[in-house]
């Protein structure tokens, strides 16, 4: 019960994460494996990604999106 009290609490002062659609830049191998190279922000900023460190299928729920998740990082900040 503590370990959970602990999450909560460090979620509550993160705040609420908002879900962000944007434009992604990418390569492709032979195989169609897709390598995301930059990101364009909504307002025209574009972010280069140093490297990939994991890849998963993943779906929205309510709006029967589906879609990948990547972590990447960019700047030497690890981001999702």
């Amino acid at each position: 019960m503590q370990g959970q009290l602990e999450k909560t609490e460090k979620r509550e002062k993160r705040g609420k994460t908002e879900r962000v659609y944007v434009n992604v830049t990418s390569d492709f191998d032979a195989t169609g494996y897709m390598l995301p190279r930059t990101i364009i922000w909504t307002d025209g900023r574009i972010f280069r990604i140093d490297e990939v460190k994991d890849f998963r299928p993943a779906c929205t729920f309510g709006n029967g999106r589906t879609g990948d998740c990547y972590t990447v990082v960019i700047c030497g900040v690890e981001k999702h």
